[in-house]
Parts: C-alpha cells; structure tokens; sequence
C-alpha cells in the first residue's frame, strides 16, 4: 500500500483546551501524525498526550537542544498515533497556560506507514532558519514532514509553497505574531531529502526555524538498510596495533547481510591487513581488500570490506583485528541490509568489487541481474579537518549514506559510504561520487580510494568470489 495522506485537520486556541475534528472517522491500521504550534514560555506547550481514539502516542522533538533565539518562538511538538479506533473523528489537546498569541494544532491521518502498532519514525533533525536539514533515510519510500515557524519579526506577507517537490498542508497561524507552515513528500528513493520557505520579507535563522521528520513505509522496496553502527574512536592512536569495535549494532529483521567497511593509515610506508572480523553469533568472509602506497603524506592506507549473514534479529558489536604494523588511525562502518538473496547476496559480474584508480569517486560497473544495491566505499587521509576532501555530486539515484572520522592519529582517516538501488541491469552505468568538497580539485597525491559493489535479490547460478582481493 502507498503511503497517503487520507485527510487534515487545523484549528486554533488563546485557551488550555483545543478540540480539533477531521472530516470523517478515521479508520483502523492507519496512523495519525499532529503538529502542535505555540508561543509558550515553557519548554514544551502541550501539557500531555492528545487524547483520542485510543490511540499510544509517541512525541517527537526534531530539535533537539537547540535554544530558541526568542521568548516568542513557538515551541513545536510532533506526535505519532497509531492503534487508533475506528471511526474516531475528534481529538483533544492540552495546553500550558503561558501561550500568550495562542496555539495551532494540524491532524493528519496516513495510510502505508510501517506499522499501525509501533512507532514508524526513521529519522528526524531541526535547525533555525527556514530551510530544513538534509537528512538520508535508512530504507526508500518514506514518509516526510516538515513544519516552519516564523516569529514575528520575520513575517512580511504570505509564505510561498515548499520547495523541493513537498505539498503544503492547511494550517493556522496563531495571533499576529506567529506564522507556522506544514507540508509533506512521499520519497520513491533512499536519497536524502529537505524544504524550505520564502516570503515578501527576509527570513533568518533569529526569525524563524524548520524541522523535518521521516516516517517508514509499509513497503519500503526491494532493499533498504536496517541498522548502522560506527568506530571511530579507536584505534585514534600513533603506534597502535590491535583492533577496532563498532558501536552497538541493533537490526530490525531476521537475514540481513552485514557488511563492514573498515579504512585505516599508516604514517610510514607500511602494509598490514585486517586478520579477521568477529562478533557473536556471524561468520565474516572478507569481500575485498585495496591497498594504496603512494599518499602524499608519505604514509599507506588500506580499506577492506567483509560480510555475513545474520540468519536472525542480531544486537551486538562487530570487531576487527588488524594482523601486523603500527595503524596510525581507523574508522569502521557497518551497514545491515535487508533484502539480498542469502545464499550468493554478491551480484557475480566480474565487474566487482570494482576498485577505482586513485582519487576517482564515481566508475563503470555492469551487473548480472535486474535487482541490485550499489554500494560505495570510499576513503582518505587528512591533515586536518578543514583540508580533507570529501565526496560529492553523487550520480543520478546514488546517494552518500553515512560518514566517520578519525582524528586522533598523526594524520586522520574519513570514511564515507553511499548506495543507490537499482531495478533494470546495468550495462556499463557511471556510478559513484563526481567531485570533491573543501575546496579540492582533486585530493592531492593517491590519497583517496574508492570501493563499488553491488548486492543482489536475485538468486545466481554462478559462485560469488568471496576470496582475498588485493590491489597494490
């Protein structure tokens, strides 16, 4: 079932009490999202849960604890209700009582969410100004909200629609001194996404803030990424020499394929590789390795990526250890991916694992089926925060998932991965990263590397090469 947006709701109070009633009874497995406005002084404006249909109620504060640059800023609050009644038509809202311009509230009911009976939120961010952030969802086919609010200060004639292809949804502008906008998108990929707004005046980051939300779908495709977990604070050492522990990782769904990516330098002329990946209750086969002697720095640096198969719901840490050589610093991503075939997940052209020449982002690959995630890997050394390189301009439907930085060694190591799904076969596609951010041309000497691959849904015939793969 697609995601749809049933029906909406608005309404307005100067009170404590706001009823605010939807077209017709909502009806059961759907999920109902609220948007709370107001300008109170306290550090939220509702004083509890929306009452309702008997529906559970989860809150959500994309902003974090970022400070409102004003007194008046409105203090927005997103909810989520799911087991709701059938036929429910009326919801009811409490308020603080120091909201001196009012408060606005907008109901919307959705069809094609993840679940009607637990929370469907994936990811979510807020920040001041009347852009949203850019966020990447964790699986395609998502749910997006986004809400805007404007101080008075800011408002100077009407709010035109959101940008980037989202729909604006009534709301109601508390007072004179308020000026909120909601809008929604219903994403076809896993790319990143954000909004935002313009009026007659200037809108700034001390006159107004945006917040964006995504909520999973029912049916997100064919492929999408589970869970994520991260190192980058060890080794972040000069001399070390022993392993590198992710953080927890949590999966949702039994037969993920676990695949980690490991990046690490040497400040000397060096080599070494990773000895094994372990963690309990998986079996790791290492997938590919790419080793690179020329930085400009002097130093080496390797990355090597391994895989297993989580048979069931995994929860736990993944660790690497490193088989010889003093590693300067590392950095480990790994990715839980739902949907590969899991008996041969590695799509077998001979294209892959497609190691790229030094300091190129984006190559040619080809596959052997009609279903597949390509995946990138990349990484470089820096001297500094500011003047390492990093991957940008992803091809067309590839997009930069995550990245983790080590900093602590004599120089630093950047990791970053991206995907991007694939429904037809590709016969020699361009996928990847086209150029480079910080002001790089080109990162000097071979100091970037680049890893494709591609996992498939689609069962083989032929035997996937799981065996050592070096470059050097």
């Amino acid at each position: 079932m697609a995601i749809t947006l049933l029906q909406s709701a608005t309404g307005y109070t100067v009170g404590t009490t706001l009823s605010v009633s939807l077209p017709t009874g909502t009806t059961t497995g759907r999920v109902i999202i609220t948007i709370e406005n107001d300008s109170s002084s306290s550090s939220v404006g509702l004083t509890s849960s929306p009452s309702g249909g008997g529906a559970t109620w989860v809150s959500y504060n994309p902003y974090g604890t970022l400070n409102w640059a004003s007194g008046n800023f409105s203090v927005p609050q997103i909810y989520e209700g799911y087991n709701v009644t059938n036929g429910t038509t009326t919801f009811t809202f409490t308020m603080n009582a120091d909201s001196p311009y009012g408060t606005s509230v907008t109901i919307m009911e959705f069809s094609g969410l993840a679940s009607s009976t637990s929370s469907a939120m994936d990811v979510k961010n807020g920040t001041f100004g009347p852009n949203t952030p850019s966020l990447t969802p964790t699986q395609p086919n998502e749910l997006w909200i986004a809400q805007l609010t404007v101080d008075g200060p800011g408002i100077n004639g009407s709010l035109s629609s959101p940008s980037n292809g989202f729909t604006a949804v009534t709301t109601t502008a508390a007072y004179n001194n308020q000026q909120y906008a909601t809008a929604y998108y219903v994403s076809s990929d896993s790319a990143a996404h954000s909004t935002g707004w313009t009026n007659s005046g200037s809108l700034t980051t001390s006159n107004s803030a945006a917040a964006i939300i995504a909520f999973k779908s029912a049916n997100p495709g064919t492929f999408y990424i589970d869970a994520y977990a991260s190192a980058s604070s060890s080794p972040n050492t000069t001399g070390y020499n022993g392993t590198i522990t992710s953080s927890t990782l949590t999966t949702s769904n039994a037969n993920d394929v676990i695949v980690v990516y490991i990046a690490w330098e040497y400040p000397s002329n060096q080599s070494g590789t990773i000895a094994s990946v372990t963690a309990t209750g998986l079996t790791f086969q290492r997938r590919s390795s790419y080793y690179n002697s020329g930085m400009a720095n002097g130093g080496t640096q390797s990355q090597e990526i391994w895989w297993a198969i989580a048979t069931s719901t995994f929860t736990g840490t993944i660790t690497a250890t490193f088989s010889s050589a003093a590693v300067d610093d590392a950095v480990m991503q790994v990715l839980a991916v739902q949907g590969p075939n899991t008996t041969a997940p590695w799509d077998a052209n001979s294209s892959f694992p497609a190691k790229l020449a030094y300091n190129t982002g984006s190559g040619t690959i080809s596959t052997n089926t009609s279903s597949t995630m390509i995946l990138g890997f990349w990484g470089t050394p820096g001297y500094s925060n500011s003047t390492a390189p990093y991957p940008t301009t992803p091809t067309a439907g590839f997009s930069t998932y995550q990245s983790v930085a080590n900093t602590g060694g004599q120089w630093f190591e950047y990791g970053y991965t991206g995907y991007g799904i694939a429904s037809s076969v590709q016969t020699s596609a361009t996928w990847g990263w086209n150029s480079w951010g910080n002001g790089f041309g080109t990162p000097a000497g071979n100091s970037s590397y680049t890893i494709l691959d591609a996992l498939t849904s689609i069962a083989q015939t032929t035997t996937v090469n799981s065996n050592f793969l070096a470059f050097c």
